[in-house]
């Protein structure tokens, strides 16, 4: 069974949203001072929801699902006033969703739906520093051999 997970990843760091850097699962910064906004799969639970069933009687085909926890880091906390945080990491998180959404890059037999944005708030970087941002889960479907 071969997933494409590496391809998945790859063709969303290969989107452009405008003034979003995403990272690939190979990429991920230790510290996110410089790099705002920038999004990259959740080191502690990007793979969750991991589901496997038998799509043939000899076993040899399988469906295959699983969510993908991506950050989104808007801006440092306290570079902000008030709901201007709020309104703008909205905004961005959903440009993220439209364009993971309309990826034609994963070829085969794989879909990509979205599942959720967390609320937007404080979220740290990998080293600890506290920026505003949200959590995007995408579900992945695959039929693999």
């Amino acid at each position: 069974m071969a997933l494409a997970l590496t391809t998945i990843t790859n063709s969303i760091a290969a989107l452009s949203v405008t003034g979003l850097t995403i990272y690939d699962i190979d990429q991920i910064p230790e510290a996110a001072l410089r790099d705002v906004p920038c999004m990259y799969p959740e080191p502690v639970e990007f793979l969750t929801n991991f589901e496997s069933e038998m799509a043939s009687f000899q076993g040899c085909k399988w469906n295959v699902g699983y969510d993908m926890t991506y950050t989104l880091l808007y801006a440092p906390i306290g570079s902000g006033r008030g709901m201007e945080l709020f309104s703008s990491t909205v905004a961005l998180a959903f440009l993220v969703v439209d364009a993971v959404t309309a990826i034609q890059s994963v070829t085969g037999a794989v879909t990509l739906k979205f599942v959720s944005i967390s609320t937007p708030g404080p979220i740290p970087d990998p080293a600890g520093n506290p920026f505003f941002g949200a959590r995007i889960t995408f579900r992945a479907l695959e039929f693999v051999n």
